[in-house]
């Protein structure tokens, strides 16, 4: 997790969210470019941003999280 988290605050908040707790809200596409598409979603009342990287006709990367 380490290697996709930003920064501390948000690698230790997901460290610490309970594996019962779901996403809710994910966003449509936020921008991005043709590579690193942005997405937004709520966890535990807060605003996460993920950066995915498309690497075949149906299968994502996660590049990185980060709390908005």
């Amino acid at each position: 997790m380490q290697k996709i988290v930003l920064n501390k605050k948000t690698l230790t908040f997901l460290k610490h969210v309970s594996s019962k707790e779901r996403v809710r809200n994910i966003s449509d596409f936020e921008g991005g470019d043709k590579n690193i598409y942005h997405y937004a979603t709520g966890i535990k009342n807060k605003t996460i941003g993920v950066d995915m990287k498309k690497v075949g006709l149906l299968n994502w990367h996660i590049k990185t999280v980060s709390e908005e």
